[in-house]
């Protein structure tokens, strides 16, 4: 895909794609330039990087994300490709990275652990 081109068919400028991903997304899934596509949400992940960040699930298993290459300091680019460990969809492994932390604030008396964990998932709407 040629993104000047794809910049030009969705309607949103090329140089109004970084920053922006969950607009872009919305975008291609409104055109529907890439048949079969869902959207996905979580985290991007890599030692200079770390964001909210949101990309297409293709029906073959790829993924396409338009913006990835904010995060790579490149030349505009659309990537198709396997999810690699920059990719947190749901934010799975940031949420099991909190757990860890939080783990460590966890009160040291036993009885009172059980009605620490029941205020958490109460603040997580888990009731």
């Amino acid at each position: 895909m040629n993104v000047n081109e794809v910049a030009q068919l969705i309607g949103v400028p090329l140089d109004e794609w970084a920053g922006h991903c969950y607009q872009v997304v919305a975008a291609f899934l409104e055109t529907d330039i890439l048949e079969g596509a869902v959207p996905a949400t979580g985290f991007f992940t890599t030692p200079e990087a770390y964001c909210d960040h949101a990309w297409l699930k293709l029906p073959d298993g790829r993924i396409c994300d338009p913006t990835r290459f904010q995060f790579e300091a490149r030349r505009p680019y659309i990537f198709f490709g396997q999810a690699d460990e920059c990719y947190d969809e749901d934010g799975v492994q940031h949420s099991a990275e909190m757990e860890r932390l939080r783990a460590k604030f966890y009160p040291p008396r036993p009885d009172l652990v059980d009605a620490f964990n029941e205020i958490l998932r109460n603040e997580k709407g888990d009731i």
